[in-house]
């Protein structure tokens, strides 16, 4: 049978939207977030999670930290500075309405839905495991999906090849 793989955030699970509601959820607690245009705010938040989720991957920072971390560097960004308290209070009030937020890009459950069957499907993913089960069940993907590979399984992240290593040898 042929392989499909996937990345699941942003290409199944919609992480942009998602991770942009959950931060403009902040914004009614830290009003430093409203002072720059949002697109730019969304764009820093994003540079800032692709660096502090780097050295999450690499077990210098846990995740909780590197939310609390781009929060409080965000911030600043913005032109304010925060404590580190602030900081954890922001990321756990994120952190709680990126769960509440999760969706599947549009499409996408349909997508698998008629792949299945026909191909293995395959999700391969900078994540934690448990991280990326969650988001699995939450958009209805778990019975959809044959396998799934994360970087914290593997331990090393795309787009190295040790990475891939598993799916090929299925």
């Amino acid at each position: 049978m042929q392989t499909v793989m996937f990345d699941l955030d942003d290409t199944l699970f919609d992480h942009r939207q998602t991770s942009a509601a959950a931060l403009w959820a902040q914004a009614e607690s830290r009003a430093a977030l409203a002072r720059r245009p949002r697109h730019l705010v969304e764009r820093e938040f994003r540079r800032l999670l692709e660096e502090t989720w780097t050295r999450v991957l690499a077990g210098e920072l846990t995740p909780e930290a590197a939310r609390a971390e781009r929060f409080r560097r965000l911030v600043l960004w913005c032109g304010e500075e925060i404590s580190l308290a602030q900081a954890e209070a922001l990321a756990v009030g994120y952190r709680a309405e990126y769960q509440g937020q999760r969706r599947p890009v549009p499409g996408a459950l349909e997508l698998l839905q008629t792949l299945r069957g026909r191909v293995s499907i395959g999700i391969v993913t900078n994540n934690f495991v448990e991280e990326q089960r969650e988001k699995l069940a939450h958009c209805g993907f778990t019975d959809l999906v044959s396998y799934l590979v994360t970087s914290e399984e593997v331990g090393a992240p795309k787009p190295g090849r040790e990475i891939f290593d598993p799916t090929f040898r299925r």
